[in-house]
């Protein structure tokens, strides 16, 4: 009975210690139960295809059923996820050119949208390809929005005039008023007549036609002739004909006697003999033809192989001594009729018929009124369209061989003239898809390409990757091979012209891919070239590159830091599972390694040296060079969960800050009672330097966290997890990244406490090393208690003083040592010792970061955590905690009793619990941008049965039930300052997890939120102080002063509010619901 009496005497002061430590965990714990997470995605659909493993839809706006209109279906996974409603967002595209409601997406214009479909942190992702084949819409361009003017006997193009939704779409021009100014031939305006009065002009686009005119002006001035045709071959004779400016140009060839025929560079020497040009002009004269201003140039000259008509144009330039007079577009026709078309037309491409009589179109009203005009086609498949200007269009509509015949029937007897034509119907691209492999839950669209993979030997190659094009046509193939050209920044990627490409530089590139022929079809992905970058496929590439390099899968040795150690990183290229060969055994203990806790043992060291050397914890895998995941994950579940939820024989709990009874074997003894130091590590940064980029580190897999047919996620299942990431290294960033499913996340606590003192930059005056790291655009959820533990291993201590010549008993001490009684001060205040400023003077704890000068964060601050558009949400306890070591008498040195009191318990000279108690160095974490705590909950369930390990019979014997759940209800309920610490929401209290300071000791550390916007600036974050006695009954205050210490705890928190703007308990329901929560924090491209 006496030693039941001496244990729970000893509990009670112990207890309220044990209590105030949230790293703990107990040995039956209580179940916390979530939401179930969605852990797949799957969109659907009519018409969706699989390119490189990425989804495609290619729609005709002109043709496919149910108009512009598409729907989209996503089916969401596992079948009891808890919200598994699905949100869709454009992530890339116009987004102007589709109007998206739930899964109905109505195009406006044709483009290429890419559609992103999220449930929870999951998503799937579609390209709709909106093209038409007919033309939707018709403008003029921009910079044509005027009046045109040419100048006589030139010719200029018109398309570029008109702008159509339709790529490649037949226009075709026409005149309206009557003048005849100007000639137009297809989109070739030619100048005829000088004028000052407009020729109005208006554009068609394969039946649309635009609601404006345009004004087209001939500008005078006298120049030579500006085109000559040969059009009558007789014999060894050609006949020239041509056309003047005005009557002055007239006169001036009229007083030309003799021209020089000299032979342009594409004369076929095989056609015309080379001759003498003089020798051979048989006659060059000039006559007016008719008043309207045109001539008449006739040259002769003999053609000694008759056999030649029909060869390819060429040209021949005709000087009057050095003089250009004018060129000679030569081409012959021995039927008088040229058909000038081009040999291939695009199906639904309406292409005006062009043709010539000696020069002359076929439409103008010279040859129509002479001759009738008829034109056929064959064979069927083609149509034949009458435009409003009486010239014929030609649409087809397959690919095959057309031939076009167009035939001059006089009207009044005479020669009938034909031509025929071969023309080649092409089934045109309409849209090229280029890809990357790219996943869909990673939190921007960018894909890391590596410099180097490993070949099937495990040797180190260059790496090459193939970015692939696929073309669609109006017929609806799929072509792997066309006229592709590729183009990139040469600097960073060597790009072949298959699209193969090797990185050569560091950086993000554009690389595009189009078509030659049809060149607004293009494509553009964006990558990141990583150039000491390693492709990782599997877990033994990954430790290839991270541990050692001859690792081949079996036993993990001693890390030799891998390939990391010549300066590669690791650029996953599928999700990896750590130690897989473990699915199937239990010899887990072969795939961790062991590193010195970073961490105080002081308790170890007082009561046991040897185990204090000895002493280890487990890690699955150190990152030791940067990761670039391409959305892929990492998860440790193998390593954490062998053996089960709670009998991992690694894994199985964190070392101990203190002990009731030391044991070499103490964590397995359920009757002494423990408080937990820092855990096992799935993934630790021991490095400076390391970037984490679009990846996910899992401490188990998702569906490890939900018991057999349970509805909602269980938090109890990771006791045992671990923390899935330990940073110890500077300059540590991670971005666009998901942590989750731990004990604790992610903590930050720097270098080692046994790391010796040396000077150099970025140390402090005494000479220790400070730590930096960046959190950006990440997402840290599904911790058993905090999310992320920010904090230092360094800390500020007094040596312990017998008192009075001998060591005090807090029992017998008169007055009660407590912090309100003067005398008692020094006792606290060695227990848990100020920082001084540079002057000597002691700095007061403070609540925000302008309490505090330079010199302080020069000199005291050692962790500074930036923490920018970042979202928290599900942890069991907070989503920040701001750590500190307490500053508690029994921690110090103090006894409660001596051996011979009726109430003993000797902590500083039996128990090993002098010298533990101090001052930490403060942490600073910076809040900056969009940063929320989706962390509102039933405060019933703030669960902190995890911060008291051991025998709950002895627990529950002294009639301590405190927990931190009573400790906000009462304080709410006693202190008018609290009033809104907690909320109604149905039908039971609520409270918001968002940041804790421990208390007990003086925590220095900062949290400054005046770098927030968006939701949080607009909620407010706001500052709660909570006195340690709330913690137990009044009575007993004293045993929490001597063990924990006497200082507040602290909170940040959203109170409750009602503005519809503000993070309140229903618009985080909604916000998951909905699954938008963290769609404010993908980059898109």
């Amino acid at each position: 009975m006496k030693d039941m009496k001496f244990k729970v005497i000893c509990l009670i002061l112990v207890i309220p210690l044990l209590l105030i430590f949230a790293t703990g965990t107990i040995v039956k714990v209580s179940d916390i139960y979530v939401d179930i997470p969605v852990s797949e995605v799957k969109i659907s659909g009519s018409g969706i295809e699989i390119q490189q493993g990425a989804k495609f839809v290619n729609k005709d706006l002109a043709n496919a059923d149910g108009g512009n209109r598409y729907e989209l279906h996503t089916d969401v996974y596992p079948e009891n996820a808890t919200h598994k409603t699905v949100s869709y967002e454009l992530i890339e595209g116009d987004d102007k050119g589709i109007e998206l409601s739930g899964g109905s997406v109505v195009s406006k214009k044709p483009g290429k949208y890419k559609i992103k479909a999220m449930s929870g942190q999951c998503s799937d992702t579609v390209t709709l390809n909106f093209y038409s084949t007919k033309p939707l819409s018709l403008e003029y361009a921009e910079d044509a929005n005027k009046d045109i003017y040419v100048k006589r006997g030139i010719a200029i193009s018109l398309q570029n005039n008109v702008k159509s939704d339709v790529d490649n779409a037949g226009i075709y021009w026409e005149t309206k008023n009557g003048k005849g100014n100007v000639e137009i031939n297809g989109n070739k305006l030619v100048g005829v007549v000088a004028s000052d009065e407009p020729t109005v002009i208006n554009a068609t686009v394969d039946g649309l036609t635009y609601d404006e005119d345009k004004k087209v002006f001939v500008e005078k001035e006298i120049s030579l002739p500006f085109n000559v045709y040969v059009t009558d071959l007789k014999g060894s004779e050609a006949v020239v004909y041509g056309y003047a400016e005005d009557e002055t140009a007239v006169k001036k060839v009229k007083q030309t006697a003799v021209f020089e025929i000299l032979y342009g560079e594409n004369v076929d020497a095989t056609a015309w003999q080379a001759i003498s040009p003089s020798d051979e002009l048989l006659e060059c004269s000039t006559q007016n033809v008719e008043v309207e201003r045109k001539f008449l140039v006739s040259a002769t000259w003999k053609n000694p192989d008759k056999d030649v008509i029909g060869v390819d144009p060429y040209v021949i330039t005709i000087r009057d001594g050095v003089k250009d007079i004018f060129h000679l577009n030569v081409q012959y026709s021995d039927s008088h009729i040229i058909i000038n078309m081009p040999d291939t037309i695009d199906i639904d491409k309406a292409l005006s018929i062009e043709a010539e009589l000696d020069g002359i179109s076929i439409y103008d009203d010279k040859v129509i009124g002479e001759y009738a005009v008829g034109v056929e086609v064959s064979p069927s498949g083609a149509e034949l369209k009458l435009g409003g200007n009486g010239k014929y269009r030609i649409v087809t509509k397959d690919e095959k061989t057309y031939t076009l015949t167009v035939r001059l029937s006089p009207l009044n007897g005479g020669e009938e003239y034909e031509a025929s034509k071969a023309i080649q119907s092409v089934d045109p691209i309409t849209s090229i898809t280029l890809t990357l492999p790219l996943p869909e839950n990673g939190l921007k669209d960018e894909t890391a390409i590596a410099g180097y993979k490993f070949d099937s030997a495990g040797e180190l190659k260059p790496n090459s990757v193939k970015f692939v094009a696929v073309a669609k046509t109006i017929l609806g193939k799929t072509l792997s091979e066309f006229d592709a050209v590729w183009s990139c920044d040469d600097t960073l990627l060597e790009l072949s012209d298959d699209g193969t490409a090797q990185v050569i530089g560091d950086g993000v590139v554009n690389v595009t891919v189009k078509s030659e022929k049809y060149p607004s079809s293009q494509s553009t992905v964006q990558a990141l070239c990583v150039s000491k970058g390693i492709a990782v496929n599997n877990y033994t590439e990954l430790m290839r590159v991270n541990h050692n390099r001859s690792y081949s899968g079996g036993k993990l040795g001693v890390s030799d830091d891998g390939y990391a150690a010549d300066g590669y990183c690791t650029v996953l290229t599928k999700d990896v599972m750590l130690a897989p060969s473990l699915k199937d055994s239990d010899n887990v203990k072969d795939f961790t390694l062991q590193i010195k806790p970073t961490s105080d043992i002081k308790y170890y060291e007082n009561n046991n040296a040897g185990d204090a050397q000895s002493l280890r914890l487990n890690y699955a895998m150190e990152i030791a060079a940067s990761v670039y995941g391409n959305g892929h994950f990492i998860c440790a579940d193998y390593i954490t969960r062998n053996g089960g939820l709670k009998s991992n024989p690694v894994f199985n709990g964190p070392i101990d800050l203190v002990r009731y009874l030391y044991q070499k074997n103490a964590s397995t003894d359920a009757s002494n009672v423990y408080i937990k130091s820092q855990d096992n590590m799935c993934f630790v940064v021991k490095k400076d330097g390391i970037t984490l980029d679009n990846v996910e580190l899992k401490g188990c897999a998702d569906k490890s966290l939900t018991d057999e047919g349970a509805t909602e996620a269980n938090l109890g299942n990771l006791d045992n997890t671990g923390t899935v990431l330990e940073v110890i290294g500077n300059d540590f960033v991670i971005s666009y990244s998901k942590i989750n499913n731990g004990r604790t996340v992610m903590r930050i606590y720097g270098e080692s406490a046994d790391t010796a003192k040396r000077s150099g930059e970025g140390r402090t005056a005494e000479g220790y090393g400070k730590t930096n790291v960046t959190i950006k655009n990440c997402i840290l959820s599904y911790g058993r208690e905090f999310l992320l533990k920010v904090g230092t291993n360094r800390i500020k201590r007094v040596p312990f003083t017998e008192y009075n010549s001998g060591v005090k008993y807090l029992n017998t001490m008169q007055p009660t040592p407590l912090p309100s009684v003067e005398s008692a001060k020094k006792y606290y205040d060695d227990a848990a010792p100020y920082f001084t400023d540079k002057n000597g003077n002691n700095y007061q704890v403070g609540n925000e970061a302008k309490d505090y000068d330079d010199y302080f964060y020069e000199n005291y601050v050692l962790t500074n955590v930036n923490v920018q558009d970042t979202a928290f949400a599900k942890s069991g306890l907070f989503c920040i905690g701001m750590d500190a070591m307490f500053g508690g008498l029994c921690l110090h040195g103090w006894d409660y009793g001596r051996g011979n009191d009726a109430l003993t318990y000797e902590f500083g000279t039996k128990l090993g619990w002098g010298g533990i108690s101090g001052t930490s160095y403060p942490a600073k974490v910076n809040l900056i941008g969009d940063v929320r705590f989706y962390d509102w909950k039933d405060v019933t369930k703030v669960d902190s049965s995890t911060l008291v390990t051991g025998s709950q019979t002895m627990i529950s014997l002294i009639g301590l039930d405190l927990n931190v759940s009573k400790l906000l209800t009462r304080f709410s309920s006693v202190d008018s300052s609290a009033a809104e610490l907690l909320t109604d929401y149905n039908g039971v209290k609520w409270a918001n997890g968002a940041i804790a300071f421990y208390g007990g000791g003086k925590n220095y550390s900062i949290v400054d939120d005046s770098g927030l916007n968006g939701i949080s600036s607009v909620t407010s974050l706001k500052r709660y102080e909570v006195g340690v006695e709330h913690f137990v009954d009044e009575s007993r205050t004293r045993f929490v002063y001597y063990t924990a210490g006497p200082n507040p705890f602290r909170f940040m928190m959203y109170p409750a509010s009602t503005g519809l703007d503000k993070l309140t308990p229903e618009l985080q329901a909604n916000h998951f619901a909905a699954n938008t929560a963290y769609s404010y924090l993908h980059r898109k491209k």
